[in-house]
């Protein structure tokens, strides 16, 4: 997730695609998007609880 982090992919418009990340580490795309949604459900299930206890 850093990786993506890093190279841009969550920027608005994205400065780098997943397959461009991918080739960059050296795995496949979909190795590497598989591994980055996991990464997101982690943080979103982290965040969940806090997010709960705080509506806007």
């Amino acid at each position: 997730m850093i990786e993506a982090l890093d190279n841009g992919y969550f920027n608005l418009p994205r400065n780098a695609n997943a397959m461009e990340i991918a080739r960059r580490l050296g795995v496949p795309r979909t190795s590497f998007v598989d591994h980055l949604r996991k990464a997101q459900n982690k943080v979103i299930r982290t965040i969940g609880p806090y997010v709960r206890l705080n509506p806007t």
